[in-house]
């Protein structure tokens, strides 16, 4: 037979059990709630991470499309601009052939160098024109509201019908034409510092 021997523990030896026993829950409890924390954090940080991102994505395609219309405007303009001088240096050309002293005005209308500048001009024009209409988006309306004003100083001046009145006429209008657009250019693509 074997004996049972009972065991009665004392209260210090449960006071101590007890104290093990909660500070292995306690322990648990506190690297749980370490790992929890490391986590809920780590999903925070990766919330405001991505938030940040998203918003300096934003603000970078913002400036890629700000960068690539200024681009656009610039190209534009010095498309137009560049015919329009090439026209006006034209009409500056065909107004001297026609008012230079001693000049039969009819022999200089009769020749092929009238009407090869008029039409070189008149080409200039066009394209100038055609320009302006593709790329009418970026073309600030000052620009498009000056080139309308050039284009009414063109039709009156067809409706004059006497060569030497037209070239004088269409030199003015193109030389103070060109002179406000480049300005107007200047303001739409240079930094504040360069005008």
């Amino acid at each position: 037979m074997m004996e049972t021997v009972s065991t009665v523990w004392s209260p210090e030896v449960w006071a101590a059990i007890i104290t093990a026993v909660g500070a292995v829950i306690s322990g648990a409890v506190g690297i749980g709630g370490a790992i929890l924390g490391t986590k809920v954090g780590a999903k925070a940080n990766q919330a405001a991470t991505l938030s940040v991102a998203s918003q300096l994505s934003h603000v970078e395609r913002e400036r890629f499309i700000a960068q690539r219309i200024w681009e656009e405007r610039r190209r534009a303009y010095a498309a137009v601009l560049t015919n329009l001088n090439d026209a006006r240096d034209l009409w500056s050309h065909i107004d001297d052939g026609f008012s230079e002293a001693g000049r039969d005005v009819e022999f200089f209308y009769r020749t092929d160098t009238y009407k090869d500048w008029r039409n070189d001009a008149l080409k200039h024009w066009w394209e100038a024109r055609r320009i302006l209409n593709e790329d009418r988006l970026v073309l600030s309306e000052s620009f498009v509201s000056r080139i309308a004003t050039l284009r009414e100083a063109i039709v009156a001046s067809d409706f004059d019908h006497d060569p030497p009145n037209e070239a004088h006429d269409l030199r003015i209008a193109f030389t103070d034409a060109f002179d406000d657009l480049l300005r107007i250019s200047k303001g739409d693509v240079l930094p504040t510092t360069q005008r």
